[in-house]
């Protein structure tokens, strides 16, 4: 014996469910903005002899990725020292990584929810 099921709203709730997906995947505006914050505070807690290091950090985001760094070969010196050449190190990113991570995930959970709330059925 066959028995038909009929889902009232699956139509809808496929659709919403696909959008859902679409935007998880997306969000370009958040990750800018994390970008840009993580790349201020850089340039904040740079080493400032002349102030190149500090004026090279530049953010970068896309749809699923926010960073922020320096195209500087001595930023990675700065960052973890060189014991070579007895240069102790003066973190700046991982600090600042360490200061806006909790606030960056915090904001991205809300719009992954804000983006499963909007899943709607019949």
């Amino acid at each position: 014996m066959t028995e038909n099921v009929r889902v009232l709203g699956a139509d809808r709730l496929a659709r919403t469910m696909r959008r859902a997906a679409t935007d998880i995947a997306d969000h370009r505006a958040l990750n800018a903005r994390a970008a840009a914050a993580m790349a201020r505070g850089m340039r904040d807690r740079a080493p400032k002899r002349r102030g190149v290091l500090a004026a090279s950090v530049g953010p970068d985001s896309g749809k699923d990725f926010a960073s922020a760094g320096t195209p500087l070969r001595y930023g990675a010196v700065q960052e973890y020292g060189s014991p070579a050449r007895h240069l102790p190190a003066q973190p700046f990113a991982r600090p600042t990584l360490e200061d806006q991570a909790p606030e960056y995930l915090g904001d991205l959970n809300d719009a992954i929810q804000d983006d499963l709330d909007r899943v709607r059925g019949a």
